[in-house]
């Protein structure tokens, strides 16, 4: 049982990930720390309580400034966020056939898609990832009406009243 005078919450440890200028203040740090390329003893811990994170991360850090320096001569860590998964194809070539369609072809995603040979889904990525810019001039008329009567009547046309499974 916890005597009265200890806190009863453990320091938990930090869940987040180090963003990219953390990373780097936590590598300055260790530079300004290391003599020769070696950490002297002790640097590791203290580097770790002065940003708020576990040794064993700052050790990692470490490890892949060691790593980076000895592919690249450069002493930095870069992070390993989006070095995984499939690699994007490039498409710009498929994308500037866009420039070429008439603006009445490409008013919508789907049709925009098929006249630069892309499936539609690529081109939605690259609207919303911002290499496209999406300019429509075109409005789509509404209905007038006499269109609206001719499309009511030819649905009534096709409603039975014997397929009413309910009387009203």
């Amino acid at each position: 049982m916890p005597s009265s005078n200890t806190p009863t919450t453990p320091n938990l440890p930090r869940t987040t990930n180090l963003s990219n200028t953390e990373r780097a203040q936590v590598v300055s740090a260790l530079l300004d720390q290391a003599t020769g390329g070696v950490l002297p003893h002790g640097a590791s811990p203290a580097v770790a309580a002065a940003f708020g994170v576990s040794a064993r991360t700052v050790r990692r850090v470490w490890r892949r400034i060691r790593d980076n320096y000895e592919h690249t001569g450069v002493y930095t860590s870069p992070s390993s966020m989006n070095s995984s998964g499939r690699r994007g194809l490039d498409r710009s070539r498929e994308l500037e056939w866009l420039r070429t369609v008439d603006p009445s072809i490409r008013n919508t995603v789907r049709t925009a898609a098929h006249a630069c040979f892309l499936p539609p889904t690529n081109l939605f990525r690259a609207i919303r990832s911002g290499s496209l810019r999406v300019e429509t001039s075109i409005s789509k008329p509404m209905l007038s009406e006499g269109n609206k009567t001719k499309r009511i009547a030819f649905c009534v046309e096709h409603v039975s009243a014997a397929t009413h499974l309910f009387e009203m």
